[in-house]
């Protein structure tokens, strides 16, 4: 069954469907919100409330978009939110802490440089990558969930490509996707 399927069904009073949008999104949305806040639990608690909010403005969801992008928004807007309002710039350290279901992977030389060189982006250059490569994001989904312009986000990810390039020399090349 199709997202759109499950919305309306939820509005017109199923709301045992709802579970069923959850288990699609929860792992990802979690991978959103840790990407941002850094911390298991705290990104939890994130996405919780994330599902909360889509679930009570589930009538405002206008279908301009797919449901895992506008789902998405939320959650990075909250995880933004929890990040400021906690002022937690921790360190990242050499290999850093990027745990996650790709961290498992890791095991040649050239998905480390690529690991360490992820970590010399700033959090929105870092998240923006993630949301393309990782998450196989669009451009225009990646602009409605970073609330930005579509001409900003291909920016941002022209310059955390060359970050990258330059971090990881010339190995390997981290090229567009486009």
């Amino acid at each position: 069954m199709s997202d759109t399927e499950y919305i309306d069904l939820i509005i017109k009073g199923n709301t045992a469907c709802y579970k069923h949008l959850v288990d699609r999104y929860a792992k990802m949305s979690f991978a959103v919100a840790y990407r941002i806040v850094k911390d298991s639990d705290d990104s939890q608690d994130i996405v919780q409330e994330a599902f909360i909010a889509a679930y009570e403005n589930l009538k405002e969801f206008k279908g301009e978009s797919k449901f895992s992008t506008w789902l998405y928004r939320i959650v990075t807007n909250k995880a933004l939110v929890f990040k400021n309002k906690q002022k937690l710039f921790n360190e990242i350290d050499e290999y850093g802490q990027l745990d996650s279901e790709y961290d498992e992977d890791i095991n040649t030389q050239n998905e480390i440089l690529v690991k360490k060189a992820l970590l010399d982006l700033n959090d929105k250059e870092r998240f923006i990558i993630e949301l393309f490569y990782y998450q196989e994001q669009s451009i225009k989904e990646i602009a409605l969930i970073v609330l930005a312009s579509e001409a900003n986000v291909k920016v941002l990810l022209h310059r955390a490509r060359k970050k990258m390039n330059e971090n990881i020399g010339n190995s390997i090349k981290f090229a567009p996707n486009e």
